[in-house]
């Protein structure tokens, strides 16, 4: 899981807005998956930079 151990000097706070079903739906991911909100979208973030090649994922290159 990538997105998960970071140090708290490292983030930067950063507001979203979600309609109240997905709201609702990462609320119950998160409570089913016992891992916190947070971590759960530090990894969608990750998907999405790697997805678009902007992130440097093991077997994927980053853009420059």
């Amino acid at each position: 899981m990538h997105g998960g151990l970071v140090s708290p000097r490292k983030l930067h706070t950063q507001s979203l807005y979600l309609e109240a079903t997905k709201a609702e739906l990462l609320d119950r991911l998160a409570k089913q998956s016992r891992i916190p909100k947070a971590v759960l979208l530090r990894e969608a973030v990750d998907d999405l930079l790697a997805k678009y090649k902007l992130l440097d994922v093991p077997g994927r290159k980053a853009r420059k």
